[in-house]
This record gives C-alpha cells, structure tokens and sequence, in this order.
C-alpha cells in the first residue's frame, strides 16, 4: 500500500509523483518490451530502485542472455551484500520494532518520499509478526491507497503522540487503475500496515498507544510529542 495524503499526494509533492509516475512508466516499458524507453528510463531513474524484473529484461534484450545472466550474478552480489548488512542488524539487535496492545511486529521503515511511494507493493506475502511504519514529519490528513499492492491490509493510523487515531480494516489489493483510498479520521503523523486481522484479532481501539524500538524513537526528528510509549 502507498500513501496519498492531502499533503504529499501518493504522493502530492512534485517529487513523489514523479517518483511514482517513473515506477509506473518501467513497468509498462518491460511489459510492452519498449527497449528504447527501458533504456531511457534505466539511465534517468537507477537511484529510485526500479524493479530489477524489467531492467534485467532490458539487459537480456540488448546484450543477449550472457549480458541478463551477468546482470542476475551483479543483482545477487548486491542482495547477498545487503542480507548481510540485515543479518548483522539483528544480531547486533538493530531490526526496529515496534508494539501494540503486547504484540510486537518487526517493521520495514518508510521515512521519506520514495520509500512512502513503493510502501508494500508488488509483494506477494509478508510474516504475520511483521508491518511496515510509515513516519512523516508532521502531523496531517492522511489517506493512503492499494495500488499494485497484492496482500490485503490493516492500516493504522496514529497521531503525533502514538495514540491511535483509527483503523481501515481488511483493505483489500487493488490491480486496476481506479483504486478507492482510505482516509484516517483525524490528522495523524504515523501509519502502520499489518496484515488483514491483526487489528481485529488484538482488539485495537482508538487511543491505544503504539510503542517505539528506543533505537527507532530517537531516529525521528522532530521526535514524537511526550505521550508515546517507548521501551
């Protein structure tokens, strides 16, 4: 799931929308096998972490399968590297967290325009102790949407105090171009998706307090208003 907030659009900066929009504009160029636009889009937009999927495809077309199997032997060596950089985080007890009503969930971070773009899309499954945190810099309306997202989702909603604001429940994915949002019922600052059920099986209420990794706490700025948990 992707935000699409009154403030940032899904973003409504100019940076984020293009972001999406050049997302957007690879995966049609891999699935239409536009070579020219794929390499268009492959030299104009690396640093947003472009699906590998279609670059790989574009590689394979320009250089032939050597050229692909090459690019898939450099894509392991960099995900093989950053699985070690994970793994030596949570030995050294670095994976963020956060916790709710007792329940703890591991949680990717969504921190800044790009990441708060791709949020959970295109994945096909996540862990039911994980979620993703999405952190803004200040309080605002809030919505957020399902495009190219596949899992069905709980999103909730927290203020700039951690206190829980509301919950979209079971939000399903949604593959087409017309995908409805679901807008929080007060100005939050901090969204956390779990997987469809979890709210209803810890029977969550507004005002709960959602509780930060202290490591993760102190890595916002500004920090959350006195009121939030943290252990």
């Amino acid at each position: 799931m992707s935000h699409v907030s009154t403030s940032y659009g899904r973003h409504g900066t100019a940076a984020s929308q293009r972001s999406f929009r050049a997302i957007e504009s690879g995966l049609r160029a891999w699935n239409q096998n536009d070579i020219s636009r794929m390499a268009e889009l492959n030299r104009a937009n690396r640093r947003l972490q472009l699906p590998v999927r279609w670059r790989l495809r574009y590689r394979q077309r320009m250089y032939g399968n050597q050229g692909a199997t090459v690019a898939q032997l450099m894509e392991l060596v960099t995900a093989s590297f950053v699985l070690s950089l994970l793994l030596s985080g949570c030995a050294d007890g670095a994976s963020p967290w956060v916790e709710l009503k007792g329940q703890r969930y591991d949680v990717e971070l969504a921190m800044d325009d790009d990441s708060r773009i791709r949020g959970l899309m295109f994945r096909d499954e996540m862990p039911q102790t994980h979620g993703m945190l999405f952190v803004f810099e200040q309080q605002q309306p809030l919505a957020f949407w399902m495009r190219n997202t596949r899992i069905p989702l709980d999103i909730l909603y927290f203020d700039d105090s951690l206190r829980l604001i509301s919950v979209a429940a079971g939000v399903p994915p949604c593959t087409t171009q017309q995908c409805p949002s679901y807008p929080s019922k007060a100005p939050g600052r901090f969204v956390l998706e779990l997987n469809a059920g979890q709210a209803r099986a810890l029977g969550t209420k507004a005002g709960d307090t959602l509780t930060l990794d202290p490591t993760l706490r102190a890595r916002i700025q500004p920090p959350p208003r006195d009121g939030g948990d943290s252990r």
